[in-house]
Formats: structure tokens, C-alpha cells, sequence
């Protein structure tokens, strides 16, 4: 979790930071300043330390044999860097360190996701590797510790400072300088409170600060003791839909309108690139013949896509707190997102050899594109996370057959679900809301196929959930029980 605000501007208070020896013999050491130079300095300076980390890794080469990842292996702690490289002496100790645990993290985060999209047939991607002066942000980190340093102050209404502070070694101080300590404040332009943070990442190129915030706890309003449970249905046209009627939807027009705005940008780009003799605006783009304006084009193409990827998550925070805070326990489907966006398979004509019959790919791909805008799997992962927190649980029930099941009866089949958004049982007669009927069978479902665990949670036997087993009538949507005792301590969970 992390706060972002506005970087306005930066000063130096105190001693000129020495910023390394122009030569090796040391005689012409540098002093500035500039905040754009000190600022660069610092980035520099991270970007070596963590390229030095990154050095240590290693990939598998010809004959699945294990190499180095660069060409050179620097294996040096914080100080042998400072007394090797002068720039390094007098870069804070709390930047100098977290380029190493910040490494390790994002190298072990890769290999995790490389080997869950490999078991799932994905695409598993490649391992992260060195960072780039041309090709990525210039960044770097400094760590709180408890208030050693990146102090934030409050020093206006929407306005603050944080406050970087180092030393120069011994001898390297101007004559007018009255010590070596010197302080890097960074103005900030605030639109909200500033919670208690980790460490501070600053990201010069976009002239953004981060603040890495501890995860909170959250307290649910509804009583533990109650037992409250609920079925989640996930879809297209309500982002969630709850067994209690409740549906929360994302802001499609919004969406639509600037997916809308992506998708003529792109086509401009593959426009400009068959103009300059390309086949696409990626093979341009990786020749480096691009021209100004496919340049910016590619600039407002990713704004864009990101400020769709914020108003989603946007929503998606919300919408999960509230169900996390409202209930014990949600079940969800256990949804195969990688199988539901594959593209359509092909039908051959069999009266017409080579010729194709209509497979709906059309409606198949913007199904597809709706799909990836969703972001269905961030949501479950947000309600995964902040169940942890409440001390609640998120319970995974297999989702066949979900929206093609009578709540009411049991009754299944394809003619029972009319249309996306109308279900009616062609038994019984029941008819709901297809996405309520949906989330109504993934609750039954889990009271159905994980009493134990649910129980378990709840630290005794639910009547409920014994009678549920039986009758599958027997147990209303969210209805709460006061026999149940209260859970076990949740903390630890």
C-alpha cells in the first residue's frame, strides 16, 4: 500500500552535498546545490547499488547450465562501494541500503508469478533485469527507520516536506560550509492525510513521491459472533453481485469513452508506422523510427490506460471493503479468467471445404476486452488480502454451473438463463436477476462444500449449516444465526 503526492519543487539546506571526484586522484572534488543535479546524484547512485545486487543473480544459459546475469559479478557491501566509488560517499545510509532489499524483493515477486503462469499454461514472461539510465524511471528509495530519516512535516493546509538528511566524509566540505551536514527537502502537494509510512520512493522522472504505508487493520462493523456469510458473483455487467441483492457496477461509460480514445490512438500509431514502410507500430517502435508524434501518441496511450486502471482499482477498494467489513465470510467463484478470454474456436463448413462457419468471434473479442478492463482477478485479490486483515475468510467454490442452477429449486440448464441479465427456471417458474440467482448458488455451494471449514472459523458447530447440508432450502441468503459462538482469536489469521 502507498500514498502518491505531487513533487512541486526541492532545496538544500545546510553544507553543498559532495557529489563524488571529478578525477581519480581525487583532486577536483564536486559540491552542488542544484536540486536537479543533487536529485540525479541520488538516482544514480541507487541505480548502481541495485544493479550491483542485480549482478549477484543468476539465469540459466546453453545447456541449462547456471551463469551470471551481467558480464560482472560486484559483490560489495555498503561500505567497500563508498571506499571504492567516491560518488557513494556521501549518499545517506538509508538510501544506500534499500536498494538491496528492494531487489531481492522484486526478483522473488517475478518468480513467483512466473511459476503460477507457468502452472496455468500462461505465458510465464521474463525475469526482471538491470536498470536502465535511458530506458527506465530514475528512482530511488530512502528508508523511514523509525524516523532516522525521510521525515515527513505538514507545513500547509494541502503542502508538506520530507527531509532527507547526509553527511559528508571527513575533508570534503566547501570553505564557506559552517559543517558537512547537509538536508534534501522535497515539496510535496498533499490531497490527503498522510498515514504512517515504511519508507519514502521517489520518482524523479515523473516528479512523484510514494509513501509506503503499513497495511492497516480493518474492523468490521458487523458483530463476529453473528456469523454473517455471503456469495459473491463477479461478472461484466455488475462488477459484484452479493446473495443479498446488493450489485456494485464500474463506471462503463467512462471506461468506454476512454477505452474508445486508447483504441483510436493506436490505430493512428499503426497509421504512422505502414507510412514509414512497418508492418506494425511495435516493429517502429523497436527499430527507434519513430517519429515526434508518434512518440507523444505513445505517451497519451499509456495516461490513458493507467488513468482506466486507476478508476477500476479506484472502485474495486471500495467495493471490497465494504464486503470484507460487512461479512464473516464471502465465497466467491473460483474463476478460470485465462479460459474465458481465449479467442473462439474456429468451425469448419462442412458443406463448403475451406470455408468457415459464424463462430461469434466478433462479440468474442469485445467480450474479451470488457473481461481485461474488469480486472476480475485484482478484485479477488483484494478481498483476499483485506479478509486477512479483518480477520474474515474468503472461501473459493467451483463455478460451474452457477448461473444455469435454480437458486430455488436446483433445477439446471442452459434455457433457464434467457438473457445476461434475466434468469427464469424453466421447472419451477422462479425468475431473479441472473447475477443474484448466480451469487445465491455460489453461497449454497460453499455452506455445501466446506461446512467443515466454516465451522471451523466460527469455533463451533453451525445448526444452520448442518440443516443447510440436508435441505438445501434450509438456509436463506445472509441469514445469521445467534446460536453461533464466538470465533476463536482472529489475529493471528
Amino acid at each position: 500500500m502507498s500514498q502518491v503526492v505531487k513533487i512541486t519543487k526541492v532545496s538544500i539546506k545546510g553544507a553543498s552535498p559532495y557529489l563524488g571526484d571529478r578525477n581519480a586522484d581525487s583532486s577536483q572534488p564536486i559540491f552542488s546545490k542544484s536540486p536537479t543535479q543533487v536529485m540525479e546524484w541520488l538516482c544514480s547512485a541507487w541505480r548502481r547499488r541495485f544493479n550491483d545486487h542485480r549482478s549477484q543473480r543468476k539465469k540459466y544459459g546453453k545447456d541449462k547450465v547456471l551463469i551470471p546475469l551481467g558480464e560482472t559479478v560486484v559483490d560489495l557491501t555498503d561500505k567497500q562501494a563508498r571506499e571504492e566509488h567516491s560518488f557513494l560517499k556521501a549518499v545517506p545510509s538509508l538510501v544506500l541500503q534499500s536498494p538491496e532489499q528492494i531487489e531481492a524483493k522484486e526478483w522473488f515477486s517475478a518468480a513467483k508469478r512466473r511459476k503460477t503462469l507457468r502452472e496455468s499454461g500462461r505465458n510465464p514472461g521474463k525475469m526482471p533485469k538491470f536498470k536502465s539510465y535511458k530506458r527506465h524511471d530514475h528512482t530511488f528509495a530512502c528508508w523511514f527507520n523509525g524516523g532516522r530519516n525521510a521525515r515527513f512535516e505538514k507545513v500547509g493546509r494541502r503542502t508538506g516536506i520530507v527531509s532527507i538528511t547526509g553527511m559528508n566524509p571527513k575533508g570534503k566540505k566547501l570553505p564557506d560550509d559552517k559543517s558537512r551536514r547537509f538536508v534534501i527537502r522535497i515539496h510535496v502537494r498533499l490531497s490527503q492525510d498522510i498515514r504512517p509510512y515504511t519508507s519514502v520512493q521517489v520518482n524523479w522522472t515523473k516528479k512523484k513521491l510514494f509513501f509506503v504505508n503499513e497495511p492497516l487493520s480493518i474492523t468490521p462493523r458487523v458483530s463476529r459472533g453473528l456469523g454473517s456469510v455471503t456469495g459473491v458473483d463477479r461478472g461484466i455487467v455488475h462488477m459484484t453481485a452479493d446473495s443479498q441483492g446488493h450489485f456494485e457496477d464500474l463506471p462503463w461509460d467512462t471506461i468506454t469513452k476512454l477505452d474508445n480514445k486508447v483504441r483510436r490512438l493506436q490505430r493512428s500509431q499503426e497509421r504512422s508506422a505502414k507510412d514509414l514502410g512497418f508492418n506494425s507500430a511495435h516493429s517502429a517502435k523497436k527499430a527507434g523510427k519513430q517519429s515526434k508524434s508518434s512518440i507523444r501518441r505513445d505517451k497519451e496511450i499509456a495516461q490513458t490506460k493507467a488513468k482506466i486502471s486507476r478508476v477500476v482499482e479506484d472502485i474495486q477498494h471500495k467495493v471490497s471493503r465494504r464486503l470484507v467489513e460487512d461479512h464473516d465470510i464471502i465465497a466467491v467463484e473460483k474463476l478460470n479468467l485465462a479460459g474465458m478470454s481465449k479467442k473462439a474456436k474456429a468451425k469448419v463448413d462442412p458443406n463448403n471445404p475451406g470455408e468457415f462457419l459464424p463462430n461469434g468471434q466478433s462479440a468474442k473479442k469485445s467480450l474479451n476486452r470488457k473481461l481485461r478492463l474488469s480486472a476480475l482477478s485484482q478484485l479477488g485479490e483484494f478481498l483476499q488480502y483485506k479478509a486477512r486483515l479483518s480477520g474474515g475468510q474468503i472461501v473459493e467454490v467451483d463455478p460451474k454451473n452457477t448461473s444455469r442452477r435454480c437458486s430455488s429449486c436446483g433445477h439446471v440448464a442452459h434455457e433457464n438463463r434467457e438473457s445476461q441479465a434475466v434468469f427464469a427456471c424453466k421447472k419451477c417458474g422462479h425468475s431473479d436477476n441472473a447475477d443474484h440467482n448466480a451469487a445465491l448458488n455460489i453461497l449454497a455451494r460453499a455452506l455445501r462444500d466446506h461446512v467443515e471449514e466454516i465451522t471451523e472459523f466460527w469455533g463451533g458447530k453451525h445448526p444452520s449449516v448442518r440443516a443447510y447440508k440436508t435441505d438445501p432450502r434450509g438456509l436463506t441468503a445472509g441469514q445469521h444465526s445467534p446460536s453461533i459462538r464466538k470465533p476463536r482469536v482472529l489475529a493471528s489469521r
